[in-house]
C-alpha cells in the first residue's frame, strides 16, 4: 500500500507578525515556521496505518520555499519512509485548485492507495 500524505509549514502562532512593505503578504524573516498540527496528526496516523498493514510506504509531500525541508525533515523523523519537496517561492500567492493541481501533478502515475490532505 501507498501512502501520500500532504503537509505545508505553517508560521508558528507565537512569532511576531509584521505586514511586508508591500502589503500583499507578512514579513517572513522574524517568523519562526513549524509543521501544520494536523498534517502532523496525518503522518502520525499515516505511520499507525503502515505499521498495522506490516508492509506500506509513507509519502510526505511538501510544496514551498526551501524552508519547506524543515516540515519534510520532521515527516521523516515521525516515521514517513519518503519526503518529496516540490520547490515553489510563490506557493503562499497559489490557491487551493492550483495547489491541488501541482499534488495531482505529481500523484499521477504513482499509484497511491490513500492521500491524506490537510
Amino acid at each position: 500500500m501507498n501512502i501520500l500524505v500532504c503537509i505545508k509549514q505553517v508560521p508558528d502562532m507565537e512569532s511576531k507578525f509584521k505586514i511586508s512593505s508591500d502589503g500583499q503578504w507578512y514579513e517572513q524573516s522574524d517568523l519562526t515556521f513549524k509543521i501544520n498540527e494536523y498534517d502532523e496528526y496525518a503522518i502520525e496516523e499515516a505511520v499507525r496505518l503502515k505499521e498495522k498493514l506490516g508492509s506500506a510506504e509513507v509519502v510526505a509531500l511538501s510544496i514551498g520555499p526551501e524552508r519547506t525541508k524543515e516540515a519534510i525533515r520532521k515527516a521523516l523523523a515521525i516515521g514517513a519512509d519518503k519526503g518529496v519537496h516540490i520547490h515553489d517561492d510563490e506557493s503562499h500567492k497559489k490557491d487551493s485548485f492550483q495547489i491541488a493541481t501541482i499534488i495531482a501533478s505529481y500523484a499521477k502515475d504513482k499509484n497511491f492507495d490513500i492521500i491524506f490532505l490537510g
